[in-house]
């Protein structure tokens, strides 16, 4: 039986995948930035948030694509799963993990191909200068997210009208394929991959914080060094209005009630 992975045992292993992500885009002129729960853990705790479990990194889409393409084939160990290096792969982003450990997230069926610990990376994409060019982006992209979402979505006691719904939805959504999904969000994400120059950049290829993630791309000019645990990781320049456009007072710690992780998963050593 393969060993598990307590969550100190997690943490470390997910900061050294993001240690080789942070070494090879220094070395190879690729800029990411820290977003999301890991941005605000560094800007607030100088580390994990106290009841998070993952790492998330954006890069605008050019760097994205650059990263994946060079990275594909760059360690034994490490590696980038995505719709570009896997035709098989159930997400909209893009993963590196560590092929030395196994990651079941609580919708994964037995038989599937499992990835190791991982670190996520999401693309923004480049839109116009026009808001309302970048909200119709969005708004094309939900139905295809929602797809995913339902499909990833884990089985649990939800109560009777919930569970029926449910499973009704993962019926229907379990005729569509990933890759149908995947494709097309891919597809209208890079509509206007061109406007490299656009005021605004949008983290299309999910739909977690809706309009909110129609960002300045002036925020993600330069990057910065901020503290996490004992390393020092990139964050755009503009990272406090950019956690301020997400998660609005984000310095204020959430009542204990939600101080608790969104994530189901399981992790072992091979």
């Amino acid at each position: 039986m393969n060993k598990e992975i307590n969550i100190e045992q997690l943490r470390e292993l997910q900061m050294q995948v993001m240690d080789v992500v942070d070494r090879f885009c220094r070395k190879n002129g690729i800029r990411y930035f820290i977003t999301a729960g890991t941005l605000i853990g560094a800007l607030r705790h100088k580390g994990y948030v106290p009841w998070d479990d993952d790492i998330d990194i954006v890069m605008l889409r050019d760097d994205y694509e650059k990263f994946i393409e060079q990275f594909r084939d760059f360690s034994p160990r490490y590696k980038v799963c995505s719709i570009e290096t896997d035709p098989n792969c159930h997400f909209s982003y893009a993963k590196v993990y560590d092929d030395n450990t196994i990651f079941i997230e609580g919708y994964e069926k037995k038989g599937e191909k499992y990835i190791g610990v991982n670190v996520d990376i999401f693309p923004l994409d480049y839109v116009t200068d026009d808001y309302n060019d970048a909200f119709k982006l969005k708004k094309k992209i939900k139905p295809y997210d929602g797809i995913l979402t339902v499909k990833h979505i884990v089985k649990k006691d939800r109560g009777f009208r919930k569970n029926v719904t449910l499973f009704v939805l993962k019926a229907v959504c379990s005729l569509i394929p990933f890759s149908w999904c995947i494709k097309r969000i891919d597809r209208l994400a890079r509509r206007f991959e061109k406007n490299t120059t656009s005021r605004y950049v949008v983290n299309a290829v999910i739909y977690a914080k809706g309009e909110r993630e129609i960002l300045e791309r002036e925020w993600f000019r330069d990057c910065i060094e901020l503290p996490f645990e004992n390393r020092k990781y990139l964050a755009p320049i503009g990272a406090d209005q950019y956690m301020r456009r997400l998660f609005g007072d984000y310095m204020q710690l959430p009542p204990e009630e939600k101080r608790v992780t969104h994530h189901s998963f399981k992790a072992y050593y091979k």
